[in-house]
C-alpha cells in the first residue's frame, strides 16, 4: 500500500508566524510558520473526525502520523519536539525544544521545553512550565517540585 494512505493529518494552508519566546535560547533564530493542521481519518479514541481542524507544527516531524498522538486547536508544536504514540496537546500548550509527549501523555494549557520527555500516563494540566532535562511519567498538575507557573 502507498504511504499516503496511512496518514492521520495533513496541512492546511493556515500559517500563523512563529515569534521567538523569551524565554527561548535562540534569540538570533529568525521567525517561522507554524501550520494548521487537519485529520484525514478518524480517531475516536479522542474524538477527532475527518475534517476536523487541530493546533499547530512546524514541521512534519513534529507530529507523528502513527497512533493516536493529535495537537489539539490552540496548541502549538515546533523546533525538534515530538509528539507521539498516544500522547495529545491541547488548550494553549506550546511544546517546543527538543521537548517529546510519548505513551499516553497528556498535556493541557502547559509549556514543555528544553528537554523534557514526558511518557507513561504523564499529565501536565496548566498553567504550568515545565522544563530542563527531566522524565516526567505521573501526573504533574498538582506538584510544585521542579516546575513553574510563572516564566
Amino acid at each position: 500500500m502507498r504511504r499516503h494512505l496511512f496518514r492521520k493529518y495533513a496541512f492546511t494552508n493556515n500559517s500563523k508566524l512563529l515569534e521567538t519566546s523569551p524565554l527561548s535560547k535562540d534569540e538570533d533564530k529568525p521567525a517561522r510558520a507554524v501550520f494548521q493542521i487537519m485529520a484525514v481519518r478518524n480517531i475516536p479514541s479522542i474524538g477527532v473526525k475527518v475534517g476536523d481542524l487541530g493546533g499547530w507544527i512546524e514541521k512534519r516531524s513534529n507530529l507523528s502520523q502513527r497512533g493516536k498522538c493529535w495537537v489539539f486547536p490552540d496548541a502549538w508544536v515546533y523546533d525538534d519536539a515530538v509528539v507521539k504514540d498516544n500522547a495529545c496537546a491541547g488548550g494553549k500548550s506550546r511544546i517546543s525544544g527538543e521537548a517529546k509527549l510519548m505513551g499516553n501523555a497528556f498535556v493541557w494549557n502547559a509549556s514543555v521545553y528544553e528537554r523534557v520527555a514526558m511518557q507513561g500516563f504523564a499529565r501536565a494540566i496548566g498553567p504550568l512550565h515545565i522544563f530542563g532535562d527531566t522524565i516526567i511519567e505521573t501526573d504533574v498538575s498538582k506538584s510544585t517540585h521542579g516546575l513553574s507557573t510563572e516564566p
